[in-house]
């Protein structure tokens, strides 16, 4: 096995720092990636109320909850409210399509049989 040269010695012990700078990023990475989740898992139980969690909060904390969910309510109650008046508009299209396909008269019959349904 031939001697290994100072250039490619030198040149492996980089690439093996460059390995373990870069394992170590990944590994901060994913600790910062797990922080925020769980910041976003007891932000979300605070506002579903859950009462471990809230027993934990500062009194600054309740403010902030409180405030967060009462700015949200008029809005998803408004996006409740679209919602419901949108599937209301498409079901009336809907049913207002199947009703220009049949007799005015019979509502049961096709249009096209002239009032020959009675």
């Amino acid at each position: 096995m031939p001697a290994a040269t100072p250039a490619a010695i030198a040149d492996l012990r980089k690439c093996v720092q460059e390995q373990r700078l870069a394992a170590e990023l990944s590994a901060h990475e994913l600790a910062a990636a797990n922080t925020r989740a769980d910041v976003a898992s007891t932000r979300a139980q605070r506002l579903e109320g859950d009462p471990d969690v809230l027993r934990g909060c500062t009194l600054a904390e309740l403010r902030q909850v409180v405030a967060d969910i009462e700015r949200a309510g008029p809005r998803a109650r408004d996006a409740l409210i679209r919602a419901e008046s949108s599937a209301a508009a498409a079901a009336a299209a809907a049913e207002g399509a199947e009703s220009a396909t049949v007799c005015g008269v019979c509502m049961t019959q096709p249009k096209d049989t002239a009032l020959n349904c009675w």
